[in-house]
């Protein structure tokens, strides 16, 4: 699955918490979330997927996507 990260994105840092291994907030400037792995293999990795899933469902601003046919 691809994930990538909106313009709407205020830097909660939820996802960070969940997917440490794919999200980062910087503290500065902008605050900004950043997609540390911007491709996963839902089969090889499930649990990444998994947890990642769980992040882009959980932000508040919506501003996380997915390439998967999934709906939050």
């Amino acid at each position: 699955m691809d994930v990538e990260v909106t313009d709407d994105c205020e830097g909660y840092g939820r996802c960070a918490e969940l997917a440490p291994e794919v999200f980062t907030v910087p503290d500065e400037p902008d605050f900004q979330t950043t997609v540390l792995r911007p491709s996963i293999d839902e089969e090889a990795e499930e649990e990444l997927a998994a947890r990642t899933i769980a992040a882009i469902q959980q932000c508040p601003k919506r501003a996380l996507r997915t390439n998967l046919d999934v709906h939050f």
